[in-house]
């Protein structure tokens, strides 16, 4: 074009939309069963023209609120090759491959999830209705666009809860450690947004606990025995986010006994090496399980009233300081104690209850 090799840019006229028109002709024909690479790649390309005409859109906006109110009362017209895409990706899912519907809707949500939201979020609808029929990688590749979508507003958000709840036995008993830590974590992300929800009762929406505990027992029923650590972090770190969020879930077994288990299981290292290692970073199961139980627990160790002492005098913990803390410790260690390991069964009892005496120490200390 001209201006030399710099690339396309968006641009109002006609040469972006005949641009996307033609990469739109690169997806899979429906019923097709070759050219998967050059499909994805396109569903690629157009997902960063879709976010590239919204972000457009906006800026337009932006300047017509500057004019007057008959000018900009007018909406902007879809492209035309918006609805190319769309009746594409319908005769995907309706004739197949249903695979390259997937594909096509996850390269999409990567660059511009909210699209999938048009139209009465029917993509979503029909990405919900593939995921416990699908298997393998296009199951993962469906539950990584609804996760992405489920991140864009609260009600994307408690919808997604909504969907992954019923199907989240399905996903577990399939036996794919990728696709366990993928289904907990995008659970645990929904929680603060649909506690913030319920906070606002009655103009929000309430959480279904009765759902949540449904989903959490058949998680810990399938997952106490993990051999994946990936897995056992995730479950951990969504029964931290569920006792945060659902406190009157807090106590039940199939929330505890993984957050018993987590901390017998990080109770061999320091807690300060653990926080140390995610400096800047996402905080590992191992902190994130400490920091509930010690928020659960009465007072505070000797080890963190050194610490507060330290930081706010620079000066050695005095006796007043040691007598304090160590005033604390019977409280603390009777709590961790009556924190009893349960379970549903022997062999997840036995497993839950393995090390259970060395962690409560190590959470009250």
């Amino acid at each position: 074009g001209e201006g030399g090799g710099a690339g396309w840019e968006v641009d109002p006229g006609c040469k972006f939309a005949y641009i996307c028109a033609g990469v739109a002709t690169c997806l899979m024909e429906p019923g097709a069963s070759t050219g998967r690479p050059l499909h994805a790649a396109a569903a690629s390309l157009l997902g960063v023209a879709l976010h590239q005409g919204a972000e457009q859109r906006k800026r337009a906006e932006s300047v017509d609120n500057d004019r007057e109110a008959d000018e900009s009362d007018a909406k902007p017209t879809e492209p035309k090759w918006h609805s190319v895409l769309k009746k594409r990706l319908r005769k995907l899912y309706d004739i197949g491959p249903q695979d390259a519907f997937i594909t096509a809707c996850e390269r999409i949500a990567r660059k511009h999830p909210k699209w999938l939201l048009k139209d009465s979020s029917t993509a979503i609808t029909e990405l919900n209705t593939l995921l416990p029929k699908v298997h393998g990688e296009p199951r993962f590749v469906a539950l990584s666009a609804l996760a992405k979508v489920a991140e864009c507003d609260k009600d994307a958000s408690a919808a997604f809860a909504e969907a992954m709840l019923p199907t989240l036995p399905t996903l577990l008993a399939a036996r794919d450690p990728h696709i366990h830590v993928l289904a907990l974590r995008s659970l645990a992300r929904t929680l603060p947004t649909l506690a913030e929800e319920a906070g606002r009762w009655p103009n929000g929406r309430k959480i279904d606990q009765v759902a949540w505990r449904v989903a959490l027992e058949r998680a810990e029923k399938e997952l106490w025995g993990s051999a994946d650590s990936g897995v056992r972090d995730a479950h951990a770190q969504l029964c931290v986010a569920v006792a945060s969020h659902v406190p009157t879930l807090a106590d039940s077994p199939a929330v505890r006994s993984p957050l018993l288990r987590a901390l017998a299981e990080g109770g061999s290292g320091s807690g300060d090496r653990a926080a140390e290692s995610n400096a800047g970073g996402e905080d590992s199961a191992a902190s994130t399980v400490l920091k509930h139980w010690h928020s659960h627990l009465p007072g505070s160790s000797l080890a963190a009233a050194t610490a507060a002492a330290v930081q706010s005098r620079s000066t050695a913990l005095d006796s007043t300081d040691a007598n304090d803390a160590a005033g604390n410790l019977g409280r603390r260690l009777c709590a961790a104690l009556r924190t009893l390991p349960t379970a549903n069964d022997s062999a997840s009892l036995d497993a839950t209850a393995a090390g259970w005496l060395a962690a409560a120490c190590h959470v009250v200390l």
